[in-house]
């Protein structure tokens, strides 16, 4: 009978164990994951940057909630190309959701187009696309966060186990 109650306390510590470990490595792993999904969705649909309030309404641009979305080693490269394609009237803006805009580039012949600028668009077809890139992203997102906290919850098992080797330990050790 006591050998019953051990296993069965071994069992609830891991258990434990396990269920703590992979909860919260998952909302560790999720926290971010609406501006991993605007950004990677931004890129989707060649956005240099994107913002929470329209550039060309506000011309301090340090109030737009400017965000590259470009891979530039020079931080000031997404900047550069925001202030002149305003100075050159170039600037697309498509808004997106609640505010937030996405900032490309008129291109001014095919050759150019799919670098940061698009020749021929519509706000309603970067729109969706862009929502279709977020959707995807987000899934990507959930799932490799849901595969990592599996494999963190073996870890979190294992800790239980030990967990509950010292509390038997100590337990001992109190009551002789």
């Amino acid at each position: 009978m006591e050998m019953k109650k051990l296993a069965r306390e071994a069992v609830i510590f891991a258990l434990l164990g396990l269920f703590m470990a992979m909860a919260s490595c998952f909302v560790y792993l999720i926290k971010d994951i609406r501006t991993n999904a605007n950004i990677a969705a931004a890129r989707a649909v060649h956005s240099f940057a994107q913002g929470s309030v329209s550039a060309l309404a506000h011309h301090d641009n340090d109030d737009t909630g400017f965000v590259a979305t470009i891979d530039d080693p020079d931080w000031g490269g997404a900047w550069h190309q925001l202030n002149d394609s305003i100075l050159f009237h170039r600037l697309i803006e498509v808004p997106v959701m609640n505010g937030r805009v996405l900032y490309f580039t008129e291109c001014l012949s095919h050759a150019e187009e799919g670098g940061n600028c698009l020749f021929v668009w519509t706000p309603e077809e970067v729109e969706k696309e862009y929502w279709a890139a977020y959707k995807k992203s987000e899934h990507e997102t959930l799932l490799r966060s849901a595969v990592v906290s599996l494999e963190s919850g073996l870890w979190g098992f294992a800790g239980g186990i030990g967990i509950w080797a010292f509390y038997r330990l100590v337990r001992f050790a109190v009551k002789g």
